[in-house]
């Protein structure tokens, strides 16, 4: 995850209006804070889906937690101490509670059996795995490729929200190994606070162990 990156996959197109895309706006629209917020102690490890843990940058502390919105869909937040009580910085673990397409689960595993960076046709090929990052309305990719990461393969994906210009980094996980059914960790900042607090998102996914 470190070193030069190579210029972005895809120019980006001229703004224009579109549906938010991100994670955190999408919890907004299901669940208020007062009903979602519950910032408690700050936290050392998570476990969730395939990730049996992941030890959390020091002093980050729960925000948003939602889950069955559809199926068996989850969503826990983690935030930044300067960022508790805000919705700016965050480390994201969601699942959408239903599996994907056939199509697509099979371009996602045949995408993860070897480390490269993505084309873009491979990049599409996933379609709704995105979820709306595919749009170059709405999405800046700057990279998407795949790595081993402690023993298993997985997609990482590099850029920005066209709308509201915060960064984000995801991985993507074929928690079924089949590839239909996806969970997704993605960290979220406003430029200035990504490049600061990106160090702790990598060592942070550097300690994930597998189930």
């Amino acid at each position: 995850m470190k070193g030069d990156a190579p210029p972005p996959l895809f120019a980006q197109q001229k703004q224009s209006s579109s549906r938010d895309v991100s994670l955190n706006k999408y919890l907004v629209t299901q669940k208020s804070p007062e009903e979602g917020r519950a910032v408690r102690d700050a936290v050392r490890s998570h476990s969730v889906g395939q990730i049996a843990s992941i030890l959390l940058p020091n002093q980050w502390t729960t925000g948003y937690g939602l889950n069955n919105v559809v199926g068996n869909s989850s969503y826990d937040e983690f935030v930044p101490p300067s960022s508790a009580g805000s919705t700016k910085a965050r480390l994201e673990f969601f699942y959408r509670g239903t599996q994907v397409p056939e199509n697509e689960a099979a371009a996602f595993q045949k995408i993860l059996s070897s480390g490269h960076v993505l084309s873009r046709e491979e990049y599409f090929s996933l379609g709704s795995i995105l979820r709306g990052k595919d749009r170059q309305s709405a999405f800046q990719v700057d990279l998407a490729w795949t790595a081993r990461h402690n023993g298993k393969s997985v997609l990482m994906i590099e850029g920005t929200f066209i709308e509201d210009q915060m960064r984000t980094l995801i991985m993507l996980i074929d928690a079924g190994n089949g590839g239909a059914v996806v969970q997704e960790v993605a960290f979220t900042a406003a430029e200035n606070d990504y490049a600061e607090l990106k160090p702790q998102i990598e060592a942070a996914l550097q300690s994930v162990k597998w189930r």
